[in-house]
């Protein structure tokens, strides 16, 4: 990111990150059945070493595997290892996938109803996404069907919230003048951690999720079909979300499918209406917030370019042979290909759509195949663009590598994959252009006679102009001198984009306090008394004062005289808070047992109505639960009034809140042992004496114990025969070690394995021993 401070133009260019890439975090959805889950992984120009982890879970061991240029593997994974259940808990099963060099990666799920999960690398990693149910569940035969939505945290203490919304018969959120929210959630995970957002099987009317996080996650959406007699999986459908900023006004998709064909727009703001037109016909208009389906009047085998007048998220799905696919068009100005790869699996035949530049079919082979460029069509109202659909299996063996070049322009790929009793697969690849940004990053209040210098973090952009809201247009350097409250007012910054976007812009409203002089009145009622403003305290029912007082921000300084004028009390509010267990509540004749408002009236002292509106407020008790992650250096670690030494669990914290309801903390602290400093400090012996002298009586790594080296550590030995004589895991005092004589171990030869880990480096360490004995 770039800031723009009295500078006349700064070039920027944004960094891009395509779904090509070498990193790569991704949740499994929870289906609780057996199988793998197969990612594949295709290299390009340059060989690649690969390395799939879960950061959060140091039993799994992490599993490598190299492939040379353009070349492909592929990796399963037990669905126990990765598979998050059970729902709505966090769990330690995010995978994170490194490479050398980059890749494609998409993960395949191997169960009845296969379906295919784009991993779109960093592009995927994001603080806020919007999505749909790919299906909505509704009446006794869609009992078994779910959606969920998964998530894995990329850094620690990230608070991830999910709210659920509903729209009503015409597609507009329902609110009704109220909330449109029907449901929302929240979790803490630490780097690594997953979780299956579920929502309650009766929220049927579920047709937004918004997913907004502290730090970068990565997301998927996920339908799941399950066999009401068997419980086993019938249908999957899925995909890897794109993050809001992706969100834009066009995409281009194919009806590939007789049976069915799904495309939907979901909007990106809730404020405004959208207008939807499909291959330049009449648009469709749709409420801020809401959901389109459309394209449904487009015949198979065509092509459907949508065109948004804001940014939507555009999802295309299809139906074969009862099973169902979804995928994310990706926005077709901000994307496209010179390369990709993709894998046939288990021979099922496979469809490829393609939507590609013009200049790019010249170039176009398909696994050194030239045949593929005849039978482009033009996408309508997109004259650079052209598109087609042909059978892989023309080209290419069903269960072959399939890679893509094109050298003269940029393609996007979609591949599906169908088969009677295994389901269908949807796959989208493609590459992403850098997004240009603007945004302000200064204080919004001032005070008579400041300067006003703008300040501004922007990416992959030209130049920037400032607009104020007297319409002058300020060119850099961007600063007002002598600030004054004629100032104030909003003030917009508009920016040429070098990336994807080509125009950029965001505001900010500005406040410029005046310095007063003269006198303020205020007007209060007699139950308000005594009443205290500007650190002085009025007890009469009239009073004056001469006031040196400051703005908001404590800057501001000015002289007034104030008046305080006291009103008969003719109306009043009482706010009355309790907790959940204190109910009921009397007030004046009154008894309430829940939360609500209600009306008394009275007659003044002066003869006038008097109004007082009761408004009682029911407060929760509430019980939460932290998560606290450190490495051992910060020990001791004090938290909750106490101190760690160790880690702990559910610990119990009990307190009372702002409002004095009863509170429960339940406190975790996980501890990250470094021996990162001990890995050539270990001494290992290779001789015990076990006569009781006290010397070299055990087997005794030396360093390890006394230097608090490596918790996580794992020892074993065997004798000549192969037998195992002994075994233990973080072994961290003098106790644990091998005791031949306790064991009464004949003298002889043996052979030991140890191994160990901190944060960042493994050890391990094989040897033999003589165990001697006095004759």
């Amino acid at each position: 990111m770039k800031r723009f401070l009295l500078s006349i133009i700064l070039l920027a260019s944004a960094a891009c990150y395509a779904q090509t890439d070498t990193i790569f975090w991704f949740a499994a959805p929870g289906q609780d059945t057996t199988g793998h889950w197969i990612l594949t992984f295709h290299s390009y120009e340059q060989a690649a070493t690969i390395e799939v982890s879960m950061p959060a879970n140091s039993d799994f061991e992490p599993i490598t595997d190299t492939l040379p240029a353009r070349g492909y593997v592929r990796i399963g994974i037990a669905r126990k290892a990765a598979d998050n259940i059970p729902a709505n808990t966090a769990l330690n099963r995010g995978l994170l996938v490194r490479s050398s060099a980059p890749i494609t990666c998409y993960c395949w799920s191997q169960a009845t109803g296969y379906e295919t999960y784009t991993l779109k690398g960093r592009n995927a990693l994001g603080t806020e996404f919007i999505t749909a149910p790919i299906m909505r569940p509704g009446g006794s035969a869609d009992d078994a069907a779910r959606n969920s939505v998964e998530v894995v945290a990329t850094e620690d203490s990230t608070l991830v919230t999910f709210t659920l919304r509903a729209l009503n018969a015409a597609g507009e959120l329902n609110g009704d003048g109220g909330s449109s929210t029907i449901g929302s959630s929240q979790v803490m995970l630490s780097r690594g951690e997953s979780y299956s957002m579920r929502p309650a099987a009766d929220i049927a009317q579920v047709a937004r999720i918004h997913i907004a996080a502290t730090r970068p996650i990565a997301a998927n959406i996920t339908y799941t079909r399950m066999d009401m007699q068997d419980s086993a999986i019938e249908d999957v459908a899925g995909e890897q979300l794109l993050p809001t900023r992706f969100f834009g006004p066009q995409h281009v998709g194919v009806r590939g499918f007789e049976q069915s064909d799904l495309f939907r727009a979901i909007c990106i703001n809730d404020n405004g209406t959208y207008a939807i037109g499909e291959n330049g016909g009449t648009a469709t208009t749709l409420p801020g917030g809401g959901i389109a389906e459309v394209g449904a009047t487009v015949p198979a085998d065509s092509v459907m370019a949508m065109t948004a007048s804001r940014s939507v998220c555009q999802t295309h799905q299809i139906e074969s042979d009862g099973h169902i696919s979804a995928t994310i068009l990706p926005q077709i100005e901000c994307s496209g290909s010179q390369h990709i790869a993709y894998d046939g699996f288990y021979e099922m035949p496979r469809t490829l759509l393609i939507v590609a530049d013009t200049e790019c079919v010249r170039s176009l082979v398909m696994n050194g195949d030239s045949t593929l460029r005849e039978g482009f069509r033009p996408v309508p109202g997109m004259p650079a663009r052209v598109w087609r659909k042909l059978d892989v299996n023309d080209i290419v063996d069903a269960e072959d590598e399939m890679r893509l070049d094109c050298s003269s322009g940029r393609f996007v790929a979609g591949v599906i994959q169908t088969a009677e009793g295994r389901g269908a697969m949807y796959t989208v690849l493609t590459d992403y252009a850098p997004y240009s940004t603007l945004q302000f990053v200064m204080d919004s209040a001032y005070c008579y006679g400041d300067t006003i210098r703008f300040e501004m973090d922007t990416a992959a952009v030209d130049s920037v102009a400032v607009y104020c809201p007297d319409g002058r247009v300020m060119e850099a350097p961007f600063v007002i001198e002598k600030a004054d409250s004629s100032m104030s007012g909003m003030y917009v910054a508009k920016g040429i984009g070098t990336g994807c976007r080509s125009t950029v812009s965001d505001t900010i409203r500005l406040t410029v306090h005046p310095t007063l002089r003269g006198e303020v009145y205020e007007y209060i009622f007699e139950h308000q008394l005594p009443w205290e403003r500007f650190g002085i305290r009025f007890e009469g029912e009239a009073d004056t004062a001469l006031v040196r007082a400051s703005a908001d921000d404590g800057r501001c300084d000015s002289n007034f005289v104030y008046h305080l004028r006291v009103t008969p009390d003719e109306q009043d509010t009482v706010l009355y808070y309790v907790c959940e267990g204190e109910l009921p509540v009397r007030y004046d004749t009154a008894s309430f047992d829940h939360a609500g408002t209600w009306e008394f009236h009275y007659t003044g002292s002066l003869g006038q109505d008097s109004l007082v509106v009761f408004v009682l407020n029911v407060l929760n008790n509430t019980d939460t639960t932290i998560h606290d992650t450190i490495v051992d250096t910060q020990l001791p670690w004090r938290a909750c009034d106490t101190v760690f030494a160790d880690s702990v669990a559910d610990y119990v914290y009990t307190m009372q809140n702002m409002a004095g309801c009863d509170s429960v903390i339940h406190y975790n602290l996980h501890i990250f042992w470094n021996g990162d400093h001990c890995d050539t400090s270990l001494s290992y012996p290779n001789v015990v004496t076990p006569n009781g002298d006290g010397v070299n009586d055990k087997f005794v790594i030396g360093g390890l114990v006394e230097n608090h080296c490596f918790r996580y550590n794992e020892l074993t030995i065997y004798d000549r025969t192969g037998h195992q004589v002994y075994h233990r895991r973080n072994i961290c005092s003098d106790s644990d070690w091998w005791d031949p004589a306790a064991q009464r171990a004949p003298a002889g030869t043996y052979f030991y394995y140890f191994k160990a880990h901190g944060i960042h480096i493994w050890t391990q360490h094989r040897g033999v021993i003589e165990v001697l004995r006095e004759k």
